[in-house]
């Protein structure tokens, strides 16, 4: 069918718009604020054309009519299909142009990129209007259709700008790590952290701060990521939010004070029913601009302070950078200090090497300190071992005796790694 073309066109058009969007991006530092107003706009009105599609794909539908009407010469659609091939051109322009010749250029096609952006805002409103029915309904019936029109016009605009804030916060992920994390976790391990007093003693207290720290190769990730998973478990009925950063010395991007206040703030926002109105008065205040690590933090401390009760979960503080330039480190370990001093109800888990800067700080503001040196983990190692020498399929044939002397030899030189 013709309107189901055409509906599909479109969805096409504003695809190849939203990839000169992440073009522009992928090309100028410190892209304007209207280009993430562009993402949002037609990533709205994408939306919008993915619920006509199943609607212009059925004849016997009552709204069918009216995307016929909309798919009139010089209508709606073509009007629609115009403005975007009108957007896409500028954008192509802009992006292909040289860094010096784009920053001349944007201040003269800004206007006319936000006056091709409103005629995008308004087509959506007439799509929508198609989605909500017959307007030659009684008068109660077209008085409920515009009630839900402006409902879901409101919906509509307010996940847009939940979407673009959530984008302009978006920071290293620290998911990845977890996920590896968990992968690398032997079945039954880990359980004697999650069984012992001492994580008993955090999880039921109040602005607690725990330490866990040893060697390389002691497990720390693989404790930290199972504490993640604990805690965001359903069983654990006390928690109210659980954010949580990996440091990572494999990862330039995850080795930054700022990285981990920028992922924990939009953690935050993400888990919360509606953006805290602290964070959109600082999206409208710094127009797309990012926010400083300082910024980070008073944000943090603010929005916490609106939660009963958050756990923050922190892995490997000792691959901040510490150089002396960047001097992230210490940063970050006055940033545990402000937020466990200011920011309310939060319990603070950090794993970490013991380095002499970390173990001085941790003595102010540690109520917690679990030493692996110091604690049985040979019945994880045991377990760990055991796996190898099931699972493969040379090892698990050798007989019982050797395989035995193996996990004992193994054990006994682990020394807790």
């Amino acid at each position: 069918m013709a309107e189901a073309a055409t509906v599909i066109q479109l969805m096409q058009f504003s695809g190849i718009v939203l990839s000169q969007c992440y073009n522009y991006i992928s090309k100028a530092k410190n892209a304007p604020k209207e280009i993430q107003n562009a993402i949002g706009e037609v990533s709205g009105l994408r939306s919008n054309l993915e619920h006509l599609k199943p609607l212009a794909e059925d004849s016997s539908d009552y709204r069918f009519m009216i995307l016929k009407s909309l798919n009139q010469p010089k209508g709606p659609f073509m009007d629609c299909s115009e403005t975007l091939k009108a957007l896409e051109k500028k954008l192509a322009a802009l992006t292909e142009a040289s860094n010096v010749r784009r920053r001349l250029q944007w201040p003269l096609e800004a206007k006319k990129i936000d006056e091709l952006l409103k005629k995008l805002d308004g087509h959506k409103t007439a799509f929508i209007l198609a989605l909500t029915g017959d307007t030659a309904k009684s008068t109660a019936e077209i008085e409920e259709a515009v009630s839900d029109i402006k409902s879901t016009v409101v919906d509509i605009r307010a996940k847009e700008q939940r979407d673009r804030i959530l984008e302009w916060l978006k920071g290293p992920e620290p998911s990845t790590n977890h996920h590896a994390a968990q992968k690398k976790k032997e079945a039954g391990t880990c359980e004697w952290l999650l069984n012992s007093t001492q994580f008993k003693a955090f999880g039921e207290g109040d602005n607690q701060l725990m330490w866990l720290h040893g060697i390389p190769g002691a497990g720390k990730t693989v404790l930290t990521s199972t504490v993640v998973e604990h805690l965001s478990g359903a069983s654990f009925k006390r928690i109210q939010m659980v954010i949580y950063y990996f440091f990572d010395f494999t990862d330039n991007h995850k080795q930054t004070c700022h990285g981990c206040l920028r992922s924990l703030v939009r953690q935050v926002c993400s888990q919360s029913a509606s953006l805290p109105a602290k964070i959109e008065a600082l999206y409208d205040e710094c127009k797309g601009a990012s926010l400083s690590a300082d910024q980070l933090l008073e944000t943090l401390v603010s929005l916490l302070g609106q939660i009963p009760l958050t756990f923050i979960i922190i892995d490997a503080l000792d691959e901040c950078g510490e150089s002396e330039e960047d001097e992230e480190r210490s940063a970050m370990l006055n940033a545990l200090i402000e937020m466990k001093s200011s920011a309310g109800l939060c319990n603070i888990f950090v794993a970490s090497r013991p380095e002499a800067d970390i173990t001085r700080e941790m003595s102010d503001i540690c109520d917690i300190d679990v030493d692996l040196q110091a604690v049985l983990v040979d019945e994880d190692i045991r377990r760990h071992v055991r796996s190898c020498l099931t699972n493969d399929a040379r090892l698990r044939k050798w007989p019982q005796p050797v395989k035995t002397e193996i996990e004992e030899t193994l054990l006994k030189g682990a020394n807790g790694m």
